[in-house]
């Protein structure tokens, strides 16, 4: 990008277009260390790993990023991802909680909040209007709609233990009703 001049006796300098200088400081403006990534979307370093984990930040990561930059976390698309989602908002009268509020102390279920990420990047869980001004960490969302995604993560695919337990004589010990006698199991 630049030229190597030299001057005087035998000073170096490296001479840059004007052009190059404020792409450069375009660059550094656009993209972002991960610290910055989660100040501007208002969430605590486990919330954007997970975010992460869900593949909401794809976009947001480029493989390769313009030199002379500090981080690899593109602003732009983040602002992008963040309008989107408020461009969904809905009016709701129910109870709500801050996207802030989403973490694993809300909820020890991982794998469910990490669907209830994924549900709010492809817009099946919605914001409400009143909450969109500012960062995603400050969006609400309807209650019992998370607890209804958390719910139906929980649940899986199905009773396994209610199927597995006659094969090893625990039927009595499972929570689905069954016993030793009706699995015919003798303990």
């Amino acid at each position: 990008v630049g030229r190597l001049n030299t001057f005087g006796f035998g000073h170096r300098h490296t001479m840059l277009p004007h052009e190059a200088v404020e792409e450069i400081c375009r660059s550094r403006k656009r993209f972002v260390t991960k610290s910055d990534a989660r100040e501007f979307l208002g969430i605590s370093r486990k919330q954007y790993d997970l975010l992460s984990e869900a593949g909401g930040l794809s976009s947001c990561t480029p493989s390769e990023v313009p030199p002379l930059v500090d981080g690899t976390n593109d602003l732009e698309a983040m602002r992008l991802i963040v309008n989107s989602i408020a461009a969904r908002a809905v009016e709701t009268a129910e109870a709500t909680v801050a996207f802030s509020d989403l973490n694993l102390r809300f909820t020890t279920d991982r794998v469910g909040l990490a669907e209830v990420f994924r549900q709010v990047l492809d817009g099946r869980l919605r914001p409400t209007q009143d909450s969109i001004d500012g960062r995603l960490g400050e969006f609400q969302f309807c209650r019992g709609e998370v607890d209804a995604v958390l719910a139906e993560a929980r649940r899986g695919p199905g009773a396994l233990c209610d199927r597995t337990s006659p094969h090893l004589g625990h039927a009595g010990l499972c929570g689905f009703g069954g016993s030793a006698s009706a699995a015919g199991t003798q303990h």
